[in-house]
């Protein structure tokens, strides 16, 4: 499934999914699995994508955190 799962979860919870240009990925075809289900919200160069990461509010991941995290993690 090429990580469609996780744009798929994203969007269902409301989110927006923004992936990297996959000209510039070293792992394209998990972006081009997720445009092609019509899950990328934007695809933006590694540059853009990095100055958008800087610009979110700092959170603890749920993957992360062990009061968060799903049994099957």
């Amino acid at each position: 499934d090429e990580g469609v799962w996780g744009a798929r979860a994203i969007v269902d919870a409301g989110g927006a999914v923004v992936a990297i240009d996959p000209a510039a990925c070293l792992q394209p075809s998990m972006v081009q699995a997720a445009q092609a289900e019509g899950l990328c919200s934007a695809s933006v160069t590694p540059a853009l994508y990095a100055a958008l990461v800087r610009r979110m509010p700092p959170r603890v991941c749920a993957a992360n955190d062990p009061a968060r995290r799903s049994p099957a993690a």
